[in-house]
């Protein structure tokens, strides 16, 4: 499920989809997430200042990775945060899988 919310600023068709696209893309690493939730809005005074965008991504085991940037230019804040969440997600999925597939005997 994915959730975009807009806080403070006006609705953006275009960053909607971005944002969509991006969550897509980003399960070829970790294809369990089930959940996005992106809060994009302005920080500073009247209107001066930067966006910030917020994911919060539920993963694996039900974990969640929360992250968020900065940046003068929604759709560039919106790039920033998403490259931050895929080489997280990415690095841990490696790690995943870098482990020995077998398991210990069960202890009876």
């Amino acid at each position: 499920m994915l959730q975009v919310i807009f806080h403070g600023v006006d609705r953006s068709a275009a960053a909607e989809a971005d944002i969509k696209e991006r969550f897509e893309a980003l399960k070829r690493f970790d294809n369990t997430m089930s959940e996005c939730k992106a809060t994009i809005s302005k920080v500073g005074h009247q209107g001066l200042g930067e966006f910030s965008v917020k994911l919060d991504i539920v993963v694996t085991g039900g974990r969640s990775v929360v992250a968020s940037e900065n940046d003068p230019d929604a759709m560039a804040a919106i790039n920033k945060v998403f490259d931050t969440v895929r080489r997280i997600v990415k690095n841990e999925n490696e790690k995943r899988h870098a482990h020995p597939k077998g398991l210990p005997p069960e202890v009876e």
